[in-house]
């Protein structure tokens, strides 16, 4: 169990490993860096303590989007082992837009939503949407955001797109 492995014993393997790693990039050491996606081998202490695997870690703080959909390691670890994570073991360094567009289906499936739950994480996705990539076509998800995305509205509710007026906002049809 985490919370009986010491978070300073694991902090020191991780440190030794990240110069181990760096001085050294055969195969072997390509092999083990692997196994942090395979097996939860990341230890995180907030909130509570846990192992987790490679891609349910993200190195920035976005618990206001995602609450505790993710393991954030900025909160656990000191700066120094940034490039450790995000580098040599693939760790996100921040949420992308896939990941916030996951956010909005995700909170339009919730039964009998809290309005100002709601309303604060799409004033945090939206912007994010807005400013995408200029080449949506390469993303294979966007299709599907697309296509089952919902418009929230001042009912406080999610509505089709097609059941909502969408009055001036250009960013907003396109991406609708």
């Amino acid at each position: 169990p985490a919370e009986e492995v010491s978070a300073t014993l694991v902090q020191r393997i991780y440190t030794f490993l990240m110069e181990r790693w760096r001085a050294d990039d055969s195969s072997g050491s390509r092999e083990d860096r692997g196994q942090f996606a395979q097996r939860p081998m990341i230890r995180v202490e907030h909130p509570t303590a846990k192992w987790v695997l490679r891609d349910d870690a993200i190195w920035a703080n976005r618990s206001d989007v995602f609450g505790d959909d993710f393991a954030y390691l900025e909160l656990n670890y000191p700066a120094r082992l940034h490039d450790f994570f995000v580098d040599q073991l693939s760790v996100k360094a921040d949420a992308d837009d896939e990941l916030y567009a996951r956010a909005w289906l995700k909170q339009q499936e919730e039964e009998d939503p809290d309005p100002k739950k709601v309303e604060a994480l799409l004033e945090r996705v939206f912007p994010v949407m807005r400013t995408r990539d200029a080449n949506p076509i390469l993303w294979t998800w966007w299709s599907d955001f697309q296509d089952h995305a919902m418009i929230w509205t001042q009912q406080d509710r999610f509505q089709e797109p097609s059941e909502v007026f969408i009055p001036d906002d250009g960013v907003l049809k396109k991406i609708m």
